[in-house]
């Protein structure tokens, strides 16, 4: 879901890599000897989660935060909408700044600009934000490196050896 919406961020915003990742998941628990236990997924992505990635100066860009809600998460109603009786929308793209707010949908007429050869910025983005929510701390990003500077955890989950029989 993030390469369609992360397009034109990246592009408006003339991202790179991010300098850090943070990550909140959904959790699962189940009472197990007669105490609630917390359950382990490492199989699929979580039901819910929230993401934020904070990005360099690009020139005489600022620094600027990123926010991802899914899962039913959702930012807080903006007082916008709140005058005027609605709510937030089920889907959609929130750009904050310092000058107002864009609320947008993702549906459109045009193909998606996010083809494969334009996807790889925010690809790197989106997949560290899936190691977040799996290493339970603030991650420092060292782009030139592809690597963690702050978590030999995360290290070991940026690349993943192929299961037998799927070997390329």
């Amino acid at each position: 879901m993030g390469h369609y919406s992360f397009y034109q961020i990246f592009t408006m915003l003339k991202l790179g890599s991010p300098r850090s990742v943070e990550a909140a998941r959904s959790q699962y628990w189940k009472i197990e000897n007669c105490g609630w236990q917390k359950q382990t997924n490492r199989l699929s992505y979580p039901q819910a989660s929230l993401i934020r990635w904070e990005f360099p100066a690009r020139g005489e860009m600022p620094p600027v935060s990123l926010h991802w809600y899914d899962g039913g998460l959702r930012p807080p109603l903006l007082t916008e909408l709140e005058a005027d009786g609605e709510g937030m929308p089920e889907e959609g793209l929130l750009l904050v700044g310092d000058g107002g707010k864009i609320l947008g949908g993702f549906f459109g007429e045009e193909p998606a600009g996010a083809s494969f050869d334009k996807a790889y910025p925010f690809a790197e983005t989106i997949l560290l934000g899936t190691i977040a929510l799996r290493v339970n701390k603030k991650l420092r990003w060292d782009a030139a490196k592809i690597e963690f500077i702050n978590s030999a955890e995360a290290n070991q989950l940026r690349f993943r050896k192929n299961r037998e029989g799927w070997e390329v």
